[in-house]
């Protein structure tokens, strides 16, 4: 289901839809590169919020702005905004560089590796950026047990933030 206006969105809250996805640009040249920060098992939010940091500081290295947002689950995304103007093969492979790069800045924090076996840490899922990919919507609540929300973020918030700090309870106090 596409919502482009309030009628879209009023269907799927009448449909119980909890969770808005959003694709992104035209569906030929993407307006945003996602850095999906993934925690294996075991992996603690602080190693994410750490994993995140590095990726802020290349991307200002860089020239780049990112926004950061919980998923709303166990992660964290960053989203860049850019020019509609490269394939989405070429922002994923500027994706896979960016998570390369982390890598090496954290080798024992993060990790670029597609194979879950060779994984450790926080894996930087350059593959959200594949065309056929959605990702949860800012404030889109979760399915999970304490409704969290996906929650868009300073990044002064993010050394101290927390996923269960933001549900659908929490939210409307720190919107409003």
């Amino acid at each position: 289901m596409t919502q482009q206006d309030l009628r879209g969105s009023l269907i799927s809250a009448a449909s119980s839809c909890i969770r808005i996805r959003c694709a992104t640009g035209d569906l030929d040249h993407p307006d945003e590169l996602r850095v999906d920060l993934d925690p294996g098992p075991g992996v603690s939010w602080k190693d994410v919020r750490e994993v995140a940091l590095v990726v802020k500081s290349l991307l200002e290295e860089m020239g780049l702005c990112g926004w950061p947002k919980t998923s709303g689950s166990r992660g964290m995304h960053i989203v860049v905004r850019i020019h509609p103007r490269w394939t989405f093969s070429e922002v994923r492979r500027a994706a896979l560089a960016l998570s390369r790069a982390v890598e090496r800045r954290a080798p024992e924090l993060a990790s670029s590796k597609w194979w879950k076996e060779e994984r450790h840490g926080v894996f930087l899922d350059y593959n959200q950026n594949a065309k056929d990919r959605t990702t949860c919507s800012a404030y889109s609540v979760r399915p999970v047990p304490d409704a969290r929300v996906s929650a868009p973020l300073q990044w002064h918030e993010v050394p101290d933030c927390e996923p269960a700090d933001f549900t659908v309870l929490t939210m409307p106090k720190a919107v409003c």
